[in-house]
């Protein structure tokens, strides 16, 4: 009692009544430790995957989302530490959603690996998941359950087995199998249906993994397994098979032993014909034949259907004459059994024609999987009219009787020309062209023409900055399958070509339709085949390509829709510089056999003084400072990247020197007085031009028309001899289409006409292409280098590029024309001398 009133001295006696200073200390404490017990479950507390994702879904922004995996990351990685299990199964859960959400979880894979070794089946497939979805098959803590998957291999229980054959089907590294490999295959002989069907998926990683040698137990436990009668063992066995056929094509002369594929083809082609018309004609021999699930789009089990053509084709390779007998009266059951308008008929029916196209059957069948090809054509899915078009491509590039097949479907192939998907347009492009011969070219290439104006030939972008790079963007491959196309219509005209005409207009339309998108090598084996015609022909050419391209400049209410002074809603000329171009070389080089009373085949010619007064027209409009030709700074020019990467304002740099030449090639050799007024006027006029180039070309020109060299004019502007035909028909044929960076479209084997070799190796081009200016002045009859008047490779600054000016090679080879035998001093004609001088006072020399 003393002690007890000792330590209550300082309040109140508790007989009393009172409340003492330490009941309140207590009371304290009591409060204290409540709330560090409270914060401390609060801290701990372990949230469900539900909760978690809750709240993840509720977070605003990312910055949000990367706090609340940040915070549950750092406690599920201190309940790791712990060493926790009572919430390990619901973390790794938790993990999974955060890896699929692109956090990394690399802490948790030690404890996916805990979980797969647990004896408990919850925990062991949680971590089975974890180690799938979370762990590379190259990360080396897999050894680590080598000895865990090797028990649950033998394990009664099947779930627990099924998840180690999971395992090993998914993630297994060499080694694993290596070690497993037994187990692996005496699971292949099981009496469940469940376990053999893994057993066959991790098989197929094994054979993938393995070298043939190691895999040879696979090899013989494939009969056993196609003895069994459910359709997920055949579809899994029959995936195994075409892995099994792979390896032996890639390791099977490596070992020196004999092939296992015979043996197997013999002990399970049966088994798989016979699944295969039970699956076609509704047979019960499976065990779940009459099942709904197994039936989709009116097939019955496609996915085995499907697998099962694809083994027949893997082992019907080499097969006997037997064999494929049995194989092809198969793929007849199938072909005439399934209905193609559902997705899953067109997928069994594309094997079968994948089938009976790759192995050695009957001409019979592989009519009828051409023919399932055109239905496909038919159908509605784009998709199967992709795989058909390309199906039938393959075909055309085998060749034989079925090519012929493909042809009868040129209707329906044409047809697919006019689709709005860009790929089926291509791919039926390429198809066209491959059926095409000298009965159907005339209608194939009407469609190609139909097809190229429909797309275009590469309109001017927009002005505004954003509009343009996306206007820029969406043609370039409309742009790649237009030149795609036009390049294939001049190699139809070549080939196929039933008259000359029809090669003229054929060409003619593709000028008028793509233009600048036509490469440099169409139109040079054009001009070149040109070259190689009559004269009848060629006043063809040059009456049809200046009605086409000149005749409006000149006035002529006959002009085409796309005359060149045509203008755009803003009033900008509309120009088509490629076919100004070529039609102004043409009309040079052969436009005397049109001009006149007459042309050459008789008719009515054209008129000098309207030709003159186009000619004119093209030489100022393409000046860059004078009448329609105001494009600099215009949105046309730079706009369009021609198929030679050359842009709009640089093809019009060049139709101004080919007018202009034209222009006096005709006076000299017409002697029309309308065309001689016009030729010097417009020598006058340029001669004071402020292109270099230009009035280069214009003085030479007035000297040729006026001066001293006058006398020499018509030999030094005589016509082009032939040009080697066969040599650019050739690269042309042998020529590809390929896209470059950026807009620009080039072809192969772009072939210019300077280079000596497509003369077939002509010494007098080459002479002439070695000329320059550089060395003194050039001799018109041959003393010295022989050479042009007009430069062969013109200043940077004159937009003349050596391989795209056309002219620069007709001009070249008319001084050698002139004199072949020229070459030292003292030939026929004027002094080399006296030629010389009066050069050198024209060059300023």
């Amino acid at each position: 009692m003393p002690f007890c009133l000792l330590q209550l001295s300082d309040g109140v006696c508790p007989v009393n009544g009172g409340t003492s200073t330490m009941e309140k200390e207590a009371k304290k404490l009591f409060s204290r430790a409540k709330d560090s017990l409270s914060k401390a479950k609060r801290t701990y507390t372990c949230r469900t995957l539900k909760e978690v994702i809750t709240a993840y879904r509720a977070c605003t922004s990312s910055a949000e989302e990367k706090a609340l995996v940040k915070k549950e990351s750092a406690h599920i990685r201190d309940l790791f530490k712990e060493g926790d299990t009572a919430f390990r199964r619901r973390n790794v859960a938790k993990l999974l959603f955060f890896h699929m959400n692109g956090y990394p979880t690399d802490f948790g894979h030690m404890e996916c690996l805990r979980l797969a070794a647990s004896p408990k089946f919850a925990d062991k497939r949680v971590g089975v998941l974890g180690l799938t979805v979370l762990v590379d098959e190259r990360a080396s803590i897999l050894m680590l359950m080598t000895n865990g998957l090797k028990a649950d291999l033998v394990s009664e229980d099947p779930a627990v087995t099924a998840l180690a054959l999971t395992v090993l089907g998914d993630i297994a590294t060499p080694e694993m199998l290596r070690d497993l490999l037994p187990e692996l295959v005496s699971h292949l002989r099981a009496r469940s249906p469940y376990l053999v069907k893994k057993a066959a998926l991790a098989a197929t990683r094994a054979v993938r993994k393995l070298p043939l040698d190691e895999t040879l137990d696979i090899w013989d436990a494939l009969p056993d397994m196609l003895a069994t009668r459910s359709d997920a063992v055949h579809l899994c066995a029959n995936t195994l098979i075409v892995s099994l056929v792979e390896q032996d094509a890639e390791d099977g002369g490596r070992s020196g032993e004999p092939s296992p594929l015979p043996g197997l083809r013999s002990a399970c082609l049966p088994s798989i014909l016979q699944s295969l018309r039970d699956a076609v004609s509704g047979g019960k021999g499976q065990v779940n034949a009459d099942a709904d699930s197994s039936t989709a789009g009116g097939v019955r089990n496609p996915f085995l259907q499907v697998q099962a053509l694809a083994a027949l084709r893997e082992l019907g390779r080499g097969a006997g004459q037997e064999e494929l007998r049995a194989i092809s009266d198969v793929l007849v059951q199938v072909a005439t059994s399934t209905d193609a308008a559902k997705l899953a008929g067109a997928s069994v029916l594309y094997e079968m024609v994948r089938t009976a196209l790759a192995l050695d059957t009957t001409e019979a069948v592989q009519q009828t999987a051409v023919t399932a090809l055109g239905l496909f054509l038919a159908h509605k899915d784009t998709s199967v009219r992709y795989i058909a078009l390309q199906e039938m491509a393959a075909v055309m590039n085998r060749g034989g009787a079925c090519a012929e097949s493909v042809r009868q479907q040129r209707a329906t192939i044409l047809a697919c020309v006019q689709e709005k998907d860009p790929s089926i347009q291509a791919r039926a492009v390429a198809l066209a062209f491959a059926i095409a011969d000298r009965s159907n070219v005339a209608e194939i290439a009407g469609q190609l023409l139909v097809y190229v104006r429909s797309l275009g030939g590469g309109a001017p972008p927009a002005e505004d900055g954003d509009a343009a790079a996306s206007a820029t963007e969406g043609s370039t491959e409309s742009g790649a399958l237009v030149s795609d196309a036009a390049t294939k219509l001049a190699q139809l005209a070549v080939q196929y070509s039933p008259t000359p005409e029809w090669h003229v207009d054929t060409l003619t339309s593709v000028l008028v339709s793509v233009d600048m998108l036509v490469s440099d090598l169409v139109v040079s084996t054009f001009l070149a085949f040109l070259s190689a015609e009559p004269p009848v022909v060629q006043a063809y050419a040059a009456r049809a390509l200046y009605e086409a391209a000149l005749s409006s400049y000149a006035g002529d209410s006959s002009s085409q829709p796309s005359s060149p002074l045509q203008r755009d809603s803003g009033g900008v000329p509309q120009r088509q510089p490629r076919l100004e171009r070529v039609a102004a070389y043409v009309l040079g080089e052969h436009g005397h056999l049109v001009v006149g009373a007459t042309d050459q085949s008789g008719g009515v010619g054209l008129a000098p003084d309207a030709v003159g007064q186009a000619l004119s027209a093209v030489t100022y409009a393409s000046t860059w400072s004078q009448g329609e030709g105001a494009f600099r700074g215009g949105p046309m020019e730079g706009a369009v990247v021609g198929a030679a990467g050359a842009t709009i304002g640089e093809e019009i740099g060049r139709v101004r020197s080919h007018a202009l030449t034209a222009l006096v090639k005709l006076a000299v050799r017409t002697g029309a007085p309308e065309l001689v007024e016009s030729a010097r006027k417009a020598t006058s006029t340029l001669s004071s031009s402020r292109d270099v180039e230009t009035q280069q070309r214009a003085v030479e020109y007035h000297a040729l028309l006026e001066g001293p060299l006058s006398g020499v004019a018509a030999a030094a502007l005589a016509p082009l001899p032939p040009m080697d035909y066969a040599a650019a028909r050739r690269r042309l044929l042998a020529s590809g289409v390929r896209r470059a960076t950026g807009t620009a479209l080039v072809t192969t084997g772009l072939v210019s006409l300077l280079d000596g070799d497509f003369m077939g190796g002509g010494g007098s081009v080459s002479a002439v292409a070695s000329g320059s200016f550089g060395g003194g002045a050039p001799d018109l009859m041959g003393d010295g280098p022989a050479t042009d008047l007009m430069a062969l490779e013109a200043p940077p600054g004159g937009g003349h590029g050596q391989s795209t000016d056309l002219m620069a090679f007709g001009q070249s080879t008319d001084l050698v024309v002139a004199n072949p035998t020229a070459g030292s001093r003292g030939a026929t004609g004027p002094s080399g001398d006296f030629a010389s001088s009066v050069l050198d006072d024209l060059l300023g020399g």
